[in-house]
């Protein structure tokens, strides 16, 4: 499970870790997309 930090806590964070932090978000973000358009094109089919 995902640690969930304050905004508190974020200031107070090495930059090296936020910018890690960030490349994973994103990663995670292109993943997530990709699946959703998946998804969509599967949910299209079965429509038509």
């Amino acid at each position: 499970m995902a640690v969930r930090y304050t905004e508190e806590q974020l200031n107070t964070v090495d930059k090296s870790l936020l910018i890690q932090m960030f490349l994973n978000q994103r990663e995670l973000l292109e993943t997530l997309t990709t699946e959703v358009r998946s998804l969509n094109e599967r949910m299209q089919l079965m429509m038509e």
